[in-house]
């Protein structure tokens, strides 16, 4: 089953959130993104992973299609934006996440990839969990909050779970570039980390019960 990190837009913080979990979990992952920021931080790591960024898209086409009908979880770090690549991550996925910022751009760029999701469920995916995280926020700020409460909010009417945020923290931001688990670090940064994990594993336990 493919569990699939995506972002509208980069510089989100997907892969950190995607590597962050998939340690977690202990799942392997799938590297679609051609800036191999998952990559790089599984060679640190000694963390398994598969790098397809440089594939055909056909081979790509057909690896996905066959870990999409495994029982086994994985997680694939799709590339931002309409790359071929991380729409096929998503359309086979099981779960998608869509990781945003606070800022204007980052949110008219999430109810893109919504309005994108809801197609794929109509067409040909009807399976598909839709989950919502919020990275690199500011909790202080007026705008911060708001993206909160609203996202919140919004969930049940928009057909996704909210995950929850995590603040843009350097502790964060550090333990990437170091190759270890952001949960591990410690400090609000962990927790906040730790709670986004701790839905994505609720959501799979739920489809797995189904």
């Amino acid at each position: 089953m493919i569990l699939a990190f995506w972002s509208d837009k980069g510089g989100t913080g997907k892969s950190t959130l995607a590597t962050t979990t998939a340690k977690a979990l202990g799942l392997p992952i799938v590297d679609l993104d051609p800036q191999g920021d998952a990559a790089r931080w599984c060679k640190r790591a000694g963390h398994a992973c598969t790098t397809l960024s440089n594939e055909s898209w056909e081979t790509v086409k057909d690896i996905l299609s066959r870990l999409a009908t495994e029982a086994a979880d994985v997680v694939v770090d799709c590339p931002p934006g309409h790359d071929p690549r991380s729409l096929s991550g998503a359309a086979l996925a099981r779960l998608a996440v869509l990781v945003a910022g606070d800022g204007d751009s980052d949110l008219v760029a999430l109810g893109r990839g919504l309005e994108y999701l809801k197609r794929l469920k109509g067409a040909g995916n009807p399976g598909l969990a839709v989950a919502v995280a919020l990275n690199k926020v500011n909790p202080h700020t007026i705008l911060g909050r708001q993206a909160v409460e609203g996202l919140r909010r919004a969930a049940g009417e928009k057909g996704y779970r909210f995950l929850g945020a995590v603040g843009n923290r350097v502790s964060i931001r550090q333990s990437f570039g170091l190759g270890v688990s952001a949960i591990a670090t410690g400090g609000a940064g962990a927790h906040e980390m730790r709670g986004v994990v701790g839905a994505i594993r609720d959501i799979l336990s739920s489809e797995v019960q189904q």
